[in-house]
This record gives structure tokens, sequence and C-alpha cells, in this order.
């Protein structure tokens, strides 16, 4: 079962996202809770959890929290929605915006899916080229540049999440292909690897390491209660690029 839960007000999201798991976990007391976020998604994972598993009971709960809007892991999750819909396994899905095209097939295959805010800006750019450009303030650490660029992302409607997602992968891939010699031992795509290559020469190793802990920290503890919102996070480490 996929129950897909989505939308602009997060908070809202994450309530119903909430209370959907308690209801299962009250119905399905024997069954595994698993929690899949940014940090600990992985493919064999998610495959594992659609094939379900154990002696006694073979369902599992599980919360996938804003990874179908994440650029890393989105298209997977998509290309896997009908299969989490088929599995013995119930997946509640909580996220923000979503493409229209995303969209488009989850809603064609789910469960149940609930939008709680506005759906997609009209003037939204599905291109993504303010998100990218954000990505490249941020390997050319142009903070004050980055910032405009963020506040312009946000104004278009991209969600925290979706730029969070693209800072976390330009910083990973700057780190990949400060340590390689080509395309082919970066992993990395050739147009992705050279400019990757380049904004290393802006960052130390230890620059890297430390932003991107501070990209994973920031995620979780705007997951917190009593914590600044992702936004506001995002906000203030654009605004310190230059002190990294």
């Amino acid at each position: 079962m996929l129950y897909f839960i989505y939308g602009t007000k997060r908070d809202k999201v994450r309530e119903k996202r909430d209370e959907v798991v308690a209801q299962l976990r009250g119905k399905r007391p024997n069954a595994n809770f698993v929690v899949l976020d940014n940090e600990n998604f992985s493919e064999a994972k998610l495959d594992e959890l659609i094939a379900g598993g154990g002696l006694f009971d073979e369902k599992h709960i599980v919360a996938l929290n804003f990874l179908f809007s994440d650029k890393s892991f989105g298209a997977a999750l998509v290309s896997r929605a009908g299969e989490m819909e088929k599995s013995p396994s119930a997946f509640i899905c909580a996220d923000g915006e979503m493409g229209a095209e995303a969209l488009k097939k989850i809603e064609k295959v789910a469960y149940k899916t609930v939008e709680l805010g506005t759906k997609i800006a009209e003037g939204r750019k599905e291109n993504s080229s303010t998100l990218f450009a954000i990505a490249d303030a941020l390997g050319a650490r142009s903070s004050e540049k980055a910032w405009a660029l963020y506040t312009k992302a946000i104004q278009e409607g991209f969600s925290p999440e979706e730029i969070h997602g693209t800072l976390f992968w330009q910083v990973k891939s700057i780190a990949l292909a400060s340590k390689a010699k080509s395309p082919t031992d970066s992993g990395l795509a050739p147009f992705v690897f050279q400019k990757s290559f380049r904004y290393a020469k802006n960052f130390s190793e230890r620059e890297l390491k430390s932003t991107l802990h501070a990209l994973v920290a920031m995620y979780h503890e705007s997951r917190t209660e009593d914590s600044d919102s992702l936004e506001t996070g995002l906000e203030q480490f654009l605004l310190s690029l230059k002190k990294i």
C-alpha cells in the first residue's frame, strides 16, 4: 500500500503522516516500523522493504520523509511507486511540492494521495535552472549571490527540501571530484566532474567534510521540536559560505 501525503503546508503534512502511521501501527502491532530519510535511504533497502519479510509477519510499516522530491532519490522512488502500492508492506510518504509529471505517476497507482497546501506554483520553472544556479554559487563560494538565488527559488515555489538536496548533491560531487583524476574515477558525469573539479579549488578537504556534516545536521535538526526551520537553516548557511 502506498499512502502519499504532500504539499506546501509541511507541518500539516507531518501531522497527517504521524496520524496515518499511528493508525496502521494500531492495526498491525507485529509489523516492523521503519523510517527512511535522505541519510539512511538506499535502493537496496527499499527493494527489501517492498518485498516484505519476517518469519511471523511479512509486513513493514515504512515512513518515507521528503524523499520523492529529493534530487538524489526521487526518480528511483517514483519508478517504484507501483511496486510499493502492491507490496504487503505499507508505505506512508510525506513530501513537499511535487513536479507535475512525478505527481501524475504517483496518483495513478497510489492507494491514496492527500494534498495539504497549494499545488505547484504557476510561475515555477520545471527545468530547475534556479536550483542549479544556487549550487554553482555555492561552488564558487559566492555568499551574496547564493542567498539572492535562494530567495528567488523560494519565491518560484521550490521547497527547502529540494534546495537542500541540490546543495548536498553539489558538495558531495565536489568532494568526489577533489579526490579523482577523471570522471570515471569519480563516478560523475563528465560535465559534472569538470565543474566540481574546478570548484574543489575553493575548498579544503576539512571544509568539504564540515560542510557535508553541517547540511546533514541541519536537515535532522529541522525535524526536531523547538528548532529552526530548514528554510531558516539554509538561509543562515548560505549567508556564511565564506566562513565555512
